[in-house]
């Protein structure tokens, strides 16, 4: 069964018209509350706007820095490479040009050898030229003297040399192969050899007359 509703409590007429009063008064300090709310939130909202635009704009600059960085690294690294391979070609050139410095070298240590050699073959030709140059003078001299002494002692008939006088000796020795005997060189071949290996050389280097 249902109960009846409970019954009603009559209110006075004065408290109705101050209840309504008290009602009007709150909700107008709601509404202002939430106005006053609403403004913080509005400049709360530009403040997080405001950051997240500087955020964006920080963002943008450091993506471009990025990216310039990377094309500046890019560039800088080929450049690396272009002087790496100069430098490769410089090494190869060098060590080429070392390699052809020390064949010169070698070439000029070889040459100024060959020269020295030379120089001391034309030394000792010279050399023997001039005692050669020293003995023909000193043949023809004497040789020339003797054959005249022997022409002017066979017309005389007679010699004037202490070692001989008869022309005869003269003669024959004219038709020998030995050196004459003269003033200069009284005992002949013996004498000449004597002159030659005390001041011309060595006997054996004299050439015979024939």
């Amino acid at each position: 069964m249902q109960q009846p509703p409970p019954p009603q409590q009559q209110q006075p007429p004065g408290s109705a018209v101050a209840a309504t009063s008290s009602q009007g008064a709150q909700g107008t300090h709601n509404a202002e509350e939430i106005a006053r709310g609403m403004r913080r939130s509005g400049k709360d909202m530009d403040i997080v706007m405001r950051k997240v635009a500087s955020a964006e704009d920080s963002w943008t600059s450091i993506t471009k820095q990025k990216e310039h960085a990377i094309e500046h690294l890019l560039q800088a690294q080929q450049r690396f490479e272009e002087k790496d391979k100069q430098l490769i070609d410089l090494k190869a050139r060098y060590e080429e040009a070392c390699k052809r410095l020390e064949e010169r070298k070698q070439a000029r240590d070889d040459v100024q050898k060959a020269l020295n050699e030379a120089t001391k073959g034309l030394n000792s030709l010279v050399a023997k030229t001039k005692e050669q140059s020293r003995n023909s003078a000193y043949w023809l001299k004497e040789i020339s003297g003797n054959h005249t002494t022997a022409e002017l002692a066979a017309q005389r008939g007679y010699s004037c040399s202490k070692y001989g006088t008869s022309p005869r000796v003269h003669t024959q020795q004219l038709d020998s192969t030995a050196p004459l005997g003269s003033a200069r060189r009284p005992l002949g071949a013996a004498g000449a050899a004597a002159a030659s290996g005390g001041g011309l050389g060595t006997a054996t280097s004299l050439p015979s007359v024939q």
